[in-house]
C-alpha cells in the first residue's frame, strides 16, 4: 500500500488550518436569549477540535498502541447534541484514516461541561514494505470540556473502544539462477493474512476553537 499521495494532501491541510482559525477569529457569532436568565449571550454551533488519541498510557509502536493526532469539524444539532467527522494519522505518518462520531453535553452552555462521546474510525495502516492493513474502530468515551476563553476550550476524556486489525503480509518474490538464456520460474511471493479483535482503553485529549 502506497500512502505518499494521502500524506501530502494531509500535510496540506494541516498548513492550512492555521489560516481557517484566524479567519473564524475574526467572525463574530450569532446571540440567543437563555430562557434561564434572559440574557443574550454568545451561540457557538461550530467547532474546530484538533485531538490526540491513544490506546495505552505508554504508546508503543504495535499497530494497537499507536498515538493519534485527529482533526474534526463539529456542528451542533440540538441544544446537547452534536456531530464530527474528520480525519486522524499517526505521528509518523504511516496510518491514515477517518472517523465520525456525536457528542451529548449536560450543562447549559454548549461546549463546555461533562459529556459523553461515541466514534467509529477505520485507518489505513503500513506496518512496513511487505506488511499493510486496515483498522477499524467503534467505542465510547466519558469526559469534561473547560473554556480557556470565549472561544478556545480544553477537554480530557477516557472510555473503551472495540476494534478489528486485519494485515496482509507480502513475502518477496525469490529469482532463480540463469544459466546459458534458460532462465527458471521465479517462486511466486506468498501472502498472509492475520486477523485480530480487541477491547481498549482510550484517552482523549483536545483543544477546541468554537465559532
Amino acid at each position: 500500500m502506497n500512502l505518499h499521495s494521502l500524506r501530502h494532501g494531509l500535510l496540506s491541510g494541516l498548513v492550512a488550518l492555521p489560516l481557517l482559525a484566524h479567519a473564524q477569529e475574526d467572525t463574530t457569532s450569532s446571540p440567543f436569549l437563555d430562557a434561564d436568565t434572559e440574557v443574550e449571550v454568545d451561540r457557538w454551533t461550530r467547532s474546530l477540535n484538533l485531538a490526540l488519541r491513544g490506546q495505552s498510557f505508554s504508546f508503543d509502536e504495535s499497530p494497537a498502541g499507536f498515538p493519534l493526532f485527529a482533526v474534526n469539524m463539529e456542528q451542533q444539532l440540538f441544544r446537547y447534541l452534536s456531530l464530527y467527522g474528520g480525519f486522524h494519522l499517526k505521528v509518523n505518518l504511516d496510518t491514515f484514516g477517518g472517523q465520525v462520531g456525536t457528542r451529548v453535553f449536560f450543562s447549559q452552555r454548549f461546549h463546555e461541561g461533562v459529556f459523553v462521546s461515541a466514534q467509529a474510525s477505520h485507518s489505513l495502516i503500513e506496518v512496513d514494505s511487505q506488511t499493510d492493513g486496515t483498522r477499524t474502530s467503534f467505542g465510547g468515551l466519558v469526559g469534561y470540556s473547560h473554556a480557556l476563553s470565549r472561544r478556545w476550550l480544553f477537554s480530557v476524556g477516557a472510555g473503551a473502544q472495540t476494534t478489528r486489525t486485519r494485515t496482509e503480509t507480502s513475502s518477496p518474490s525469490i529469482s532463480a539462477p540463469c544459466v546459458f538464456l534458460y532462465c527458471k520460474q521465479a517462486a511466486p511471493a506468498q501472502e498472509g493474512v492475520s486477523e485480530t479483535q480487541s477491547v481498549e482503553p482510550v484517552l482523549h485529549l483536545a483543544t477546541t476553537l468554537r465559532f
